[in-house]
């Protein structure tokens, strides 16, 4: 076999085994919320508690668990505490 071959089949190869590993990991670790995250947060926060606003929510800082980083811890935070302000917002406007 030419080198030219061998490099397309390694490239080939290389390629198709990048897409699969992609399309496995995306839906846990793709997420604003992933599984990980929310464990986390479930377990050394406030998040979840039904009153915690942005105000009131407070996180004890011991670390992060693979999986979990600063960025999608923030992340989440955000989204949660803005999807439950909206909801809130939603509320207000229909029993006026």
């Amino acid at each position: 076999m030419q080198l030219k071959t061998r490099l397309l089949i390694i490239i080939g190869i290389s390629s198709i085994i990048a897409i699969s590993i992609f399309v496995v990991a995306w839906p846990e670790y793709g997420m604003v919320c992933n599984n990980a995250v929310v464990v986390h947060l479930q377990k050394y926060s406030n998040l979840f508690d039904e009153n915690t606003t942005k105000e009131t929510y407070g996180i004890l800082e011991i670390g992060y668990p693979f999986g979990v980083h600063p960025g999608n811890v923030k992340e989440c935070v955000d989204s949660v505490l803005e999807k439950r302000s909206s909801a809130e917002l939603e509320n207000e406007n229909q029993t006026d």
